[in-house]
């Protein structure tokens, strides 16, 4: 009961604080839908604290809508996301992925690997706080895998989309082909790809090394660099 009341009393003093986190005045139907998406957040169960210090670096990136402060109040927020991702079962499933333990995750990915992932699910959980703070560069064609399931996207993405989420997902073309994959469906059926994929091409781009993605640029045809690389000797 204890702890209850001690949630209670933070979410009471904290809530009109991150108030301050927009430099514009919201519209008291929108501070309400935040203060709803904020209740939820504070019932999370926490992960590991994120080090505010550390999420400083995003404040550069360009990710944050252009009303949002830059300022230590931001980076709290941030970190509270952040922290309720790494407790959540979609992180669970990320860390699988990549033959990492739950509290190496984090620090061997990196920030700017699962702070997009971290936007990807928040888009799902906290959507009114992923609309107000999240600015489109970071969030581009998230509403394509709006009928597929969080949990179905970390478990069945390829390695190297889940490494290079923003850069992936750049076009409604290369969303679509990541769209097809998680589906199931064959990748050397997917309509538009630039030239036609023998199976194994199409078995190594589904399980590319994530790193082989790394310079992956914002147009259709470098989604197919990771084939290029592999086969190249």
């Amino acid at each position: 009961m204890e702890t209850t009341a001690l949630k209670t009393r933070e979410r009471e003093t904290m809530f009109p604080v991150y108030r301050d986190v927009w430099t514009r005045p919201l519209s008291h139907q929108t501070w309400s839908r935040l203060q709803l998406d904020l209740d939820r957040l504070y019932q999370m169960p926490d992960g590991s604290g994120i080090e505010i210090s550390s999420l400083t670096p995003i404040l550069g990136k360009e990710w944050l809508q252009g009303d949002v402060l830059h300022s230590r109040l931001t980076l709290q927020l941030l970190s509270k996301l952040m922290s309720a991702f790494v407790a959540s079962p979609a992180y669970s499933i990320l860390c699988g992925r990549f033959d990492l333990a739950r509290e190496d995750g984090l620090g061997k990915l990196g920030i700017p690997v699962c702070f997009p992932l971290m936007a990807y699910w928040a888009s799902r959980e906290l959507p009114w706080l992923h609309r107000k703070l999240f600015k489109g560069q970071l969030k581009r064609n998230f509403w394509y895998f709006k009928r597929c399931s969080v949990e179905s996207f970390f478990t069945y993405a390829p390695l190297f989309v889940l490494y290079r989420l923003t850069n992936v997902l750049a076009t409604k073309e290369t969303a679509h082909w990541v769209l097809w994959i998680i589906s199931g469906k064959n990748l050397r059926r997917v309509p538009g790809l630039p030239f036609q994929l023998t199976r194994m091409m199409a078995h190594f781009t589904i399980n590319a090394p994530h790193k082989k993605a790394l310079h992956l640029e914002e147009n259709n045809w470098t989604f197919f660099l990771v084939l290029r690389t592999i086969h190249t000797p």
